[in-house]
C-alpha cells in the first residue's frame, strides 16, 4: 500500500501568511517604526573576532599558508573589515602574539592581586592551566610554535617576542616572590633563575606536546608548579629550624 500524500493543499486565492504579516500593523513595533536592525559589531568586537579566527587558521594551516581570505571567512567578515583593523597579515600576526601573551599575564596578575594565600593561589593557577580556554585556541602548542618561529625570523616581531618573555618572567618572578614571602622564606638571589626555569619548562612542555599528542602539557606544568611549591615549603621549614632562637625561647639556666 502506497504512503498517503501529506503535501498540504495551497489556497491560491488566499493571501500568503508572509504578505498578511507584512501588511499587519502588529508586524511593526508599538511606536509605529520598523523593527530595529541587528546591531553591527563594534570595532573592538570585529578585531577580536579576526584575532580569534587568525589563531584558528594559523594553527590549522600555519602562518605562511594562511590567507587573508581564509581568516575573514573564518571570522565571517569581508576583506574591508580586515584592512580597517590591520595593515597586513604581518600586523595581524603581531597582534595575535601580543594578545596571547597579555592574556596569560593578566590572568596571573589578577590571581596575585586577589589570592594572597599561596595554597589558594597555586590551586587557582592550576585550575587556569587546565581550563578549556587556555588548552584550546588560546594555548595551542602548534600555534605557539608557529608564532615563535615567525617572530624569530622577523626583524619586526623579534623585539616583541623578547618583550613577551621579559613580561612573563616579571610576572612569574612576582608570583615566586609572593609565595616565598607567604611561606616565610627570606630574600634569595636565585628567585629570578627559578622564574626563568618555570618559563623554560612551560615552553619545553608545549613543544613536547607537539611530538607526543598524548602528552598533557597543562597537567605536567601544573605538577611542576606543585612540586616547586612543596620544595619551597620544605625550604621554609629548614630555614625556620636554622634561625637562631631569641632570648625568650632559650632555656633558662
Amino acid at each position: 500500500m502506497s504512503s498517503p500524500n501529506f503535501e498540504p493543499t495551497v489556497n491560491r486565492s488566499a493571501p500568503s501568511t508572509e504578505a498578511s504579516v507584512a501588511a499587519s500593523p502588529s508586524s511593526r513595533n508599538v511606536l509605529g517604526a520598523a523593527p530595529p536592525r541587528a546591531r553591527r559589531p563594534t570595532r573592538a568586537a570585529t578585531r577580536d573576532r579576526l584575532l580569534d579566527a587568525a589563531m584558528i587558521v594559523f594553527g590549522r594551516h600555519g602562518i605562511g599558508a594562511a590567507s587573508i581570505e581564509a581568516i575573514t571567512d573564518e571570522a565571517g567578515f569581508s576583506r574591508g573589515a580586515f584592512y580597517s583593523n590591520f595593515a597586513d597579515k604581518d600586523a595581524l600576526v603581531l597582534a595575535v602574539l601580543e594578545r596571547s601573551s597579555a592574556l596569560a599575564n593578566r590572568t596571573i596578575e589578577g590571581l596575585l592581586a586577589t589570592t594572597p594565600d599561596p595554597d589558594d593561589f597555586l590551586r587557582e593557577t592550576q585550575s587556569y592551566l587546565a581550563s578549556p580556554s587556555r588548552s584550546s585556541v588560546q594555548h595551542d602548542p602548534t600555534l605557539a610554535a608557529e608564532l615563535m618561529l615567525y617572530a624569530l625570523r622577523s626583524a619586526t616581531a623579534r623585539p616583541l617576542l623578547k618583550s613577551r618573555f621579559d613580561r612573563s618572567r616579571t610576572v612569574t618572578l612576582a608570583a615566586v616572590e609572593q609565595i616565598a614571602a607567604a611561606r616565610g622564606l627570606g630574600p634569595a638571589p636565585n628567585r629570578r633563575t627559578i622564574a626563568e626555569m618555570i618559563g623554560a619548562v612551560e615552553i619545553g612542555f608545549d613543544f613536547f606536546a607537539l611530538v607526543d599528542p598524548t602528552f598533557d602539557a597543562n597537567a605536567a606544568f601544573a605538577t611542576v608548579i606543585e612540586f616547586l611549591s612543596e620544595a619551597g615549603a620544605a625550604i621554609a621549614r629548614v630555614e625556620q629550624l636554622d634561625r637562631p632562637r631569641s632570648a625568650d625561647t632559650l632555656p633558662a639556666e
